[in-house]
């Protein structure tokens, strides 16, 4: 009943649900999927709850250039916080099929409690905020 109203809310593509599919990018690794039916949720115990990625529907450009302002213009879009630590890079590069992707992805861990997802991309020579892990 829930789905019938958002559907007839906000249309037929407003229920939808992630499937994996194989591709290079982090962006590209799911697509949208129409939901139909609804299967019974199957919960299981683990020691630790999995982490969650958010990926943001297009990256913010949060500083262009590879310049020591990046900190700086990134705090910005920390609320009320300062960097803590960082992890990476983690590289992903190719693409040479379609047009060549070299990016160097970092997790920023702030002082308020977000953990950011971010990449610099070497071709365009820009920072960008790609999403934040919960």
């Amino acid at each position: 009943r829930a789905f019938a109203r958002l559907r007839a809310e906000f249309g037929d593509t407003a229920v939808v649900r992630a499937a994996l599919r194989d591709a290079h990018l982090p962006e590209a690794r799911f697509e949208w999927k129409p939901v139909s039916t609804i299967e019974a949720p199957r919960p299981r115990n683990v020691r630790m709850a999995p982490l969650v990625r958010r990926v943001y529907e297009k990256p913010i450009v949060f500083s262009p250039g590879r310049q020591r302002k990046a900190d700086e213009q990134l705090t910005a879009h920390i609320d009320d916080g300062s960097i803590r630590e960082t992890y990476g890079p983690y590289v992903v590069s190719g693409g040479w099929w379609a047009r060549d992707v070299h990016r160097e992805y970092y997790f920023v861990h702030a002082t308020n409690g977000r953990c950011l997802w971010l990449y610099y991309d070497r071709h365009r020579t820009c920072w960008f905020m790609h999403g934040e892990v919960d």
